[in-house]
């Protein structure tokens, strides 16, 4: 391992503008050849001058010639040469102590990933999918779920102490007859007995604890002890037990006869890790995060919401029984109420039916319906002038939601709707969800009634409620929204048969 002891710490605002020369200087001797790295990945773009957040369309409509200043398209931390970059969420001031906010910000990105099976990312010519840095995660995320590896061995005995296997007993012995009052009955002198033992020394076991092992020292020496646990993983003193090559042969002899996933997985992970062990951390571009934050907070925000779109009416209990029973179309999920655009072409008899929008989380409580638009956006409101608010096609589609939900409010006489955009803020002392804005547009809420509001969430309990896999119900109160939270049963299952 190498030692990190030069590793310089650097932080920066996601989508905030800097100047290209003070990212040259930051980033040292190779501060030029570093920034083309960066852009060829994604990571960083050029965008002109301005006061505000550049938006997506500046991004493509900017020309690289007219381009001073530089952003970061992406959240999370970047290692590249002797500089580790942590780019905060954009929610955050430019003046912040970004450190705790960014935590529960990764720790987000990683449960976002971790559920979709999205392999983290390493930047560079000669990358695959997940990349040294991003298997070392995944070994450690594995080893946090699962433990070390284990294999159960089946032991055969003679009239041991296990239990009997009949059939092999059967097979293998002569019986003798005994007679009984209710006839004759076999009685085997010897019986073949089961022991069930986990193998402790095992190669792959042995294998997985000085991977591990490897894997906490890099986290360690990198600095990112904070951000990723590594202190259960540590075992000083392990070596593999053989040599690299050998071990990587045997790991592929064992994933193609191991018939549990999970296992599997583990030693697939393995496998990768002994593959990327090769090539030096520190000379490649790797990063852990996510340029698609918008993401991470729709789906943060539809978990801890209790989101209901997927949920056929027949099953929603905050509707009344009876009318459930009579809906005509309550085996559908409330998503598939929405009308499809059907397109006719001239000449056809039958039209074809095209995609419809979909709101991102419904969530429907007793006598209330819920819309809410999760917005990864950060308005700025300067006397007469907002900037940085969801544009014209997002309000409009907002209300358009509400429209098509129509006859299902009235069937089920849902009198009080809430119509909301949800932004991130960051944490404060104020309640969880405090009122922005409202939005008009009289050419359409004369059908809906009601205007469209605009809430921010505490970004900070939005990750923790979302880490920790509980539910948040937003109050209808005018003036205070608090968090309402219960956790989640998730059960215990079976990882053999899960397969995931």
């Amino acid at each position: 391992m190498e030692d990190s002891t030069s590793i310089r710490s650097l932080w920066y605002r996601e989508i905030a503008r800097y100047p290209r020369e003070k990212l040259e200087q930051d980033f040292g001797p190779h501060g030029i050849h570093i920034i083309q790295r960066l852009i060829r990945a994604n990571i960083l773009r050029q965008v002109s001058r301005g006061e505000t957040d550049p938006d997506f369309t500046e991004f493509l409509a900017i020309d690289p010639d007219d381009a001073p200043m530089l952003s970061f398209n992406f959240c999370g931390m970047i290692l590249v040469g002797d500089c580790l970059i942590h780019v905060y969420p954009k929610y955050l001031p430019m003046d912040a102590q970004p450190e705790e906010a960014f935590q529960l910000a990764v720790a987000a990105i990683m449960k976002y990933k971790n559920h979709r099976s999205h392999h983290l990312q390493q930047g560079g010519r000669h990358a695959e999918p997940g990349g040294l840095f991003a298997v070392i995660l995944a070994l450690l995320a594995d080893y946090r779920a699962h433990g070390l590896y284990r294999v159960a061995n089946d032991e055969y005995e003679i009239n041991g102490e296990g239990e009997t296997d009949w059939q092999r007993t059967i097979d293998r012995h002569q019986a003798a007859l005994l007679h009984t009052p209710s006839g004759r009955r076999p009685l085997y002198m010897q019986r073949e007995t089961i022991r069930h033992r986990t193998d402790e020394e095992n190669f792959f076991r042995i294998s997985h604890m000085a991977i591990l092992d490897f894997c906490a020292a890099t986290v360690r020496k990198l600095g990112l002890s904070s951000l990723i646990p590594v202190q259960a993983a540590r075992f000083p003193g392990s070596h593999l037990p053989a040599s690299r090559r050998t071990v990587m042969r045997r790991l592929r002899q064992e994933i193609a006869r191991q018939y549990s996933e999970r296992r599997r997985t583990t030693l697939t992970l393995m496998l990768h890790y002994l593959e990327h062990r090769g090539s030096s951390i520190r000379s490649a571009l790797v990063f852990y995060g996510t340029n698609a934050m918008n993401n991470v907070w729709e789906t943060a925000l539809a978990e801890i919401l209790d989101d209901q779109l997927h949920t056929p009416v027949r099953s929603i209990m905050a509707l009344p029984e009876n009318l459930r029973k009579t809906y005509p179309h309550r085996e559908k999920a409330l998503g598939d109420l929405i009308e499809h655009p059907v397109w006719t072409p001239t000449g056809y008899v039958n039209g074809i039916e095209t995609d419809t929008f979909i709101p991102d989380t419904i969530a429907v409580h007793p006598g209330r319906f819920l819309i809410y638009d999760a917005k990864y956006y950060t308005p700025h409101v300067t006397g007469n002038r907002i900037s940085g608010q969801p544009g014209l096609e997002s309000v409009t589609k907002q209300f358009l939601y509400q429209m098509a939900y129509q006859e299902f409010l009235d069937y089920f006489h849902l009198s009080e709707v809430q119509n909301i955009f949800l932004l991130p803020r960051a944490h404060d002392d104020q309640p969880f969800a405090t009122p922005l804005a409202n939005v008009r547009m009289h050419l359409l809420d004369q059908y809906t009634k009601t205007p469209l509001h605009a809430w921010q969430l505490d970004a900070d309990a939005v990750w923790r409620a979302y880490t920790e896999g509980r539910k948040v119900l937003l109050k209808s109160a005018d003036t205070v929204y608090d968090p309402i939270t219960e956790e989640i049963d998730s059960g215990d299952n079976d990882d053999d048969q899960q397969g995931r």
